[in-house]
């Protein structure tokens, strides 16, 4: 009887896991001016930047007062450089994430889930492009290291699509010890690069911030404009 009680409780642990592992299987990226699900969370529609504040220079979930990048006609917004670097004013977990992009030219920035695990940002259509291309992991690997990742990005000026499915890190019942990776599929213009990667380290400035349940996303400024446009999130997508 006692055997057949932890059968039981096991049971819908393994449910959950199996719709999760089917959620991520059945990943869609959305098309360019995709619109929101119902249940999504707006954090830029083109009319102001209140979801955004900029960030702290070396504490980077910390805001920094307010967002003080360009706003343009059509909908969009400019990275200013110099200007820093934003990050939302609400901290996210799992999530679904859609953002639309546009380089002007040679550009190095970064959409850093968690303000902490960075996709890669820039002009990599030039077929003299050296390093990995636009949407490849910035800072964080794999068991295996970095995957190969396809180069396609479209030419600067076009508007590109950016789809992740994110699976924060788990951590013990006292919220200190890590117990699962972070997990990562990630779409650029609707080609799926990596699917569900096992984030196993991070590099660079994010590692020193540690892992966490629940922190901001951020949108990078490095020294060159890039814009953004119809950015949306979905909680809790696993």
């Amino acid at each position: 009887m006692r055997a057949f009680a932890r059968a039981v409780c096991v049971v819908p642990a393994c449910v959950a896991a199996l719709l999760a592992a089917a959620a991520r299987a059945e990943f869609r990226p959305g098309p360019l001016n995709a619109a929101p699900p119902t249940n999504a969370i707006v954090l830029f529609d083109g009319r102001h930047l209140d979801h955004w504040a900029k960030q702290k220079d070396r504490d980077w979930e910390q805001p920094d007062g307010p967002a003080r990048w360009k706003l343009l006609e059509g909908g969009a917004v400019e990275a200013v450089p110099g200007a820093g670097s934003i990050i939302t004013t609400q901290r996210f977990g799992d999530c679904r994430l859609h953002v639309e992009f546009r380089t002007l030219g040679p550009v190095n920035s970064g959409v850093y889930l968690q303000s902490r695990y960075e996709i890669s940002l820039k002009e990599s259509h030039s077929a003299d492009t050296n390093g990995p291309p636009c949407g490849a992991p910035g800072n964080f690997s794999g068991p295996e290291g970095k995957p190969r990742v396809p180069n396609v990005a479209r030419p600067a000026g076009e508007w590109q699509t950016l789809d992740i499915l994110f699976r924060a890190p788990r951590f013990d019942a006292a919220g200190k010890e890590k117990i699962q990776n972070a997990r990562i599929t990630v779409a650029l213009n609707g080609v799926t690069l990596y699917r569900d990667m096992e984030i196993t380290s991070v590099k660079g400035a994010a590692k020193r911030l540690g892992e966490a349940p629940l922190a901001p996303l951020m949108l990078q400024e490095h020294g060159a404009p890039i814009q953004f446009r119809n950015i949306w999130l979905v909680e809790g997508a696993d």
